[in-house]
C-alpha cells in the first residue's frame, strides 16, 4: 500500500493487539511517498512486516514492548525500514523487546541507538554512515549483513558488552570514544582504519570492566593516538599502524594491557600507572619504527619488548623508563639506520637489560648508549657492518658489553664501553678500537679468539689497559701491520705480529701466560743470486721487551729449511739446537734454530758483521733459511741465515746473508721452548 504525500503524518504508531500486530504485513508493507518532513514511528509489542518512507527528515524510531512485557523478553518486533532519504535516524529500544528488523538507510549520515536491557543483534544497512552513537544497557551485536563499516566517528556507552566485531572493518574511523561504568561493561571492535586513511584515528576509552578489545588500528599515512588511560578492566588491541605517530597511553589503567605489532614513524608509550602491566607485540619485532620510541614503562610491573627500526630508518633514538620490576628492552637496528641513540633508566630491578642488535650494514653505524641506565647494556655487533662506532653509558653502575661474532672491519669505534665479549675465532678489527683503553675482554668459550690489525702506517698499540674479569679469557692476535709499530700486550695469551718494519714490542705482564710473536715470511728477489726467495728480508729488528721464560718466538715455516718439521720444533732434539761458534751445522738440515751456546758471545754492537765474524768457521747446506741465536750477556739476538746456495755447497756465513729479525731485552738464556714454526 502506498499513501502519496504523507507529511500530514508525523507519527505513525503500531500496536500489539489493536490492529493483530500485522500493521505492515502486506507483501509490499506501507510505503510513504512524497515526505519532507521528520517522523516519529512507534511499534509497541509484537510486530512485522515493511514500512518505507522518502522523507528527507529525521526519522525517530521508537521500539516499545506492551504491558505483558515488562516482565518478560518474549515480544519481538520485526518490521523492516526502508528510509531512503533520510540523514538522520535515531533508534530507541525499550528494555524487554527483542528488535530484529533490517533497517536500510542509504543516505543516513547520523545514527543513534538506545539499546534497553534486552539482547539485541541490529541490521543496519547504511552506506553512508559516518556518526553512530550507542548507549546500550543490555548485550548488544550487529548483524554480519550490517553495513556501517563508513563510520568515521564512533561513540559507545556500554552497561553490558557492545560487540561491533562482525562488521568487519570501519576502514574510515577518525574517532572511536568508548565507555561504561557497570562491572558488566565491554566493548568489541573489529578493524579500525587503514592503510590509505589521511587523517588522523582518535580512540579513547574509559571504564569498561569488562574490557575492551579491538582487532586492528590502522591510522594511515597519519598519526594514530589511544588513550585507555581510565579503563578498569583489560584491553585487548590488535596490530597499531600509523605513517606518522603511535601514541598508547595506558597511565592508570587497572587491567591488563596487550597490544599486537606496532609499526610506525614514531612510537610514545604511557604506562607509568599501568596496575595490571603491559604488553606490546607478539613477536621479535614487537615495535618497527622509522625514526624513535618514547617508552615510559609500568612502574611495578615489567616491560618486555623488542623494537626493530625499519627500511626507512636513518637516525633513530630510543628512550625508555622502567619501573621496580626487572625490564627487558632489545633494540635491533636495519641496515638503513645510520645512527642510534639508546637512552634512559630502566629503574631498580636486579637485571635490567637494553640490548642493541646491529643488522649488516655496508653504509655503518652510530651507536651511543651513553644515557642508557640498566644493569647490562649489550651492543650485538653484526658480522658485516663495515664500520660502527660505540659510545657506552656513562654510568659508573652500568655494565656496557660489545659482543662481537664473526666481525670484520677495520673501522671499529669504542668509547666508554666496559666488556668487549668475543664468540669464535675468526673476527677481526681494528686494533684502534680498543688500544689505550681500560676495557675488559672475554670470550664466550675458553678458545674464543679475536685478531686487531694495525694499519700501513706506524701504529701504536697499547693494550695495557685490557683486563679479565674472572670471565672466560679471549685469545688475541695483535698485527701491527706494515712500518714501525709499537705495540704493548696484553694480560691474556698474546699472539703479536710485527710483521714488516722495526716493532717495539712490550709483552711484560703480570700473569704467567704464554705469549708468541710471530715473523712473518715475505717472497723477495735476493740481492746476490738474483732470483726470488722466501725469507724474513721485510723484518727490520723488533725490540722485544718483557719476554718470559715461557713466551715463544714464531717463525713462518715456508721460509724455514726445516720447513715440514713443525711438529718437532722446539722440542729440543729435531728443531732446535746448540752450536759452538765454530761448529759445521750441515750434518742435519732439519735443525732450522740454532743458538750460539754461552754467554757473551758477543761483546760491544752485535750485528750481522759481529755475527758473522763470530761464526768464523761454521757453514751451512741450505735452500731456505736457519735461525741463529747470540746473546751479549744481557740480551738476545735473533738472526735470519740465508745462504742461498746448492745443496751440496758448503760456504760460511757471509754478512750479507744475515737478517736481524728480533733483539729481545733482558734475556740472554733463551731454550728450545722459546722456539716454534707456524
Amino acid at each position: 500500500m502506498s499513501v502519496a504525500g504523507s507529511d500530514a503524518f508525523s507519527t505513525i504508531k503500531a500496536v500489539e493487539g489493536e490492529n493483530n500486530d500485522n500493521t505492515f504485513a502486506s507483501s509490499a508493507g506501507v510505503e510513504l511517498i512524497g515526505d519532507t518532513g521528520a517522523k516519529t514511528l512507534q511499534f509497541v509489542g509484537d510486530q512485522d512486516g515493511v514500512l518505507k518512507t522518502d522523507t528527507t527528515g529525521n526519522v525517530s524510531i521508537d521500539v516499545d514492548g506492551t504491558a505483558e512485557a515488562l516482565s518478560t523478553a518474549s515480544e519481538v518486533s520485526a518490521t523492516d525500514l526502508t528510509l531512503s532519504k533520510t540523514t538522520k535516524i535515531d533508534l530507541d529500544v525499550a528494555n524487554y523487546v527483542d528488535y530484529n528488523g533490517v533497517i536500510v538507510a542509504a543516505k543516513a549520515t547520523d545514527i543513534t541507538v538506545n539499546n534497553g536491557a534486552t539482547t539485541n543483534e541490529f541490521n543496519i544497512q547504511a552506506a553512508t554512515l559516518t556518526d553512530l552513537t550507542i548507549t546500550s544497557a543490555g548485550v548488544m551485536t550487529v548483524a554480519s549483513a550490517a553495513a556501517i563499516d563508513n563510520v568515521q566517528n564512533l561513540t559507545v556507552s556500554a552497561s553490558k558488552s557492545v560487540d561491533l566485531s562482525n562488521e568487519g572493518t570501519m576502514d574510515h574511523m577518525s574517532s572511536a570514544v568508548l565507555s561504561g561504568s557497570a562491572s558488566t561493561s565491554a566493548t568489541t571492535l573489529g578493524a579500525l582504519g587503514s592503510s590509505t586513511l589521511s587523517y588522523d584515528l582518535d580512540v579513547t576509552a574509559t571504564g569498561l570492566k569488562a574490557g575492551l578489545v579491538i582487532s586492528t588500528i590502522d591510522a594511515g599515512t597519519e598519526n594514530l593516538t589511544i588513550d585507555a588511560s581510565a579503563t578498569t578492566g583489560s584491553v585487548g588491541l590488535g596490530t597499531l599502524d600509523a605513517g606518522k605517530v603511535v601514541t598508547v597511553n595506558v597511565d592508570g589503567a587497572l587491567g591488563a594491557v596487550t597490544t599486537g605489532n606496532i609499526t610506525a614513524g614514531s612510537f610514545v608509550l604511557n604506562a607509568a600507572g599501568a596496575v595490571g602491566g603491559v604488553t606490546l607485540g607478539t613477536s621479535t619485532s614487537d615495535v618497527t619504527i622509522d625514526s624513535s620510541a618514547t617508552i615510559t614503562g609500568p612502574s611495578l610491573t615489567a616491560l618486555d619488548t623488542q623494537l626493530v627500526t625499519s627500511a626507512d630508518s636513518g637516525a633513530v633514538t630510543v628512550t625508555t623508563t622502567g619501573g621496580i620490576a626487572n625490564d627487558e628492552v632489545t633494540v635491533t637496528a636495519n641496515a638503513a639506520t645510520t645512527s642510534l641513540t639508546v637512552s634512559g633508566d630502566l629503574g631498580v630491578g636486579s637485571s635490567d637489560d637494553y640490548i642493541v642488535t646491529l643488522a649488516d650494514s655496508t653504509a655503518g653505524i652510530a651507536v651511543d648508549v651513553s644515557g642508557a641506565v640498566a644493569e647490562l647494556v649489550t651492543v650485538n655487533l653484526a658480522a658485516d657492518v663495515q664500520a660502527v662506532s660505540v659510545t657506552g653509558s656513562t654510568s659508573s653502575s652500568v655494565s656496557d658489553v660489545a659482543f662481537i661474532n664473526a666481525m670484520t672491519t677495520s673501522a671499529l669505534t669504542l668509547t666508554s664501553v666496559d666488556i668487549l665479549s668475543v664468540d669464535g675465532t675468526t673476527s677481526v678489527v681494528n686494533a684502534s678500537s680498543i688500544s689505550g683503553q681500560t676495557i675488559t675482554v672475554n670470550g664466550v668459550a675458553t678458545s674464543d679468539a679475536i685478531t686487531f690489525s694495525g694499519t700501513d702506517a706506524a701504529d701504536t698499540i697499547d693494550m695495557s689497559g685490557v683486563t679479565a674479569d674472572g670471565g672466560n679469557v679471549a685469545l688475541f692476535t695483535i698485527d701491527g701491520g706494515l712500518a714501525a709499530d709499537t705495540i704493548t700486550g696484553s694480560v691474556f695469551q698474546d699472539t703479536v705480529i710485527g710483521a714488516a718494519g722495526a716493532d717495539v714490542i712490550d709483552i711484560t705482564e703480570a700473569s704467567a701466560t704464554i705469549d708468541t710473536i710471530k715473523f712473518e715470511a715475505t717472497t723477495y728477489t735476493d740481492a746476490t743470486a738474483g732470483d726470488a726467495t722466501v725469507g724474513f728480508n721485510e723484518e727490520a729488528g723488533d725490540l722485544i721487551t718483557g719476554f718470559g721464560s715461557t713466551d715463544v718466538l714464531a717463525f713462518a715455516e715456508a721460509a724455514l729449511m726445516g720447513a715440514g718439521n713443525s711438529a718437532s720444533i722446539g722440542n729440543g732434539t729435531n728443531g732446535y739446537e746448540t752450536m759452538t761458534a765454530s761448529a759445521d751445522i750441515t750434518a742435519d738440515v732439519t735443525h732450522v734454530v740454532w743458538e750460539v751456546t754461552g754467554t757473551g758471545d758477543i761483546s760491544g754492537t752485535v750485528d750481522a758483521d759481529a755475527v758473522a765474524a763470530l761464526l768464523t768457521g761454521a757453514s751451512l747446506v741450505s735452500t731456505g733459511e736457519y735461525m741463529i741465536v747470540v746473546d751479549d750477556g744481557t740480551d738476545s739476538y735473533v738472526f735470519a741465515w740465508d745462504g742461498d746456495i746448492a745443496a751440496s755447497d758448503d760456504v760460511t756465513v757471509d754478512a750479507t746473508e744475515l737478517t736481524l729479525v728480533a733483539t729481545i731485552y733482558g734475556d740472554a738464556a733463551l731454550g728450545a721452548a722459546n722456539f716454534d714454526v707456524y
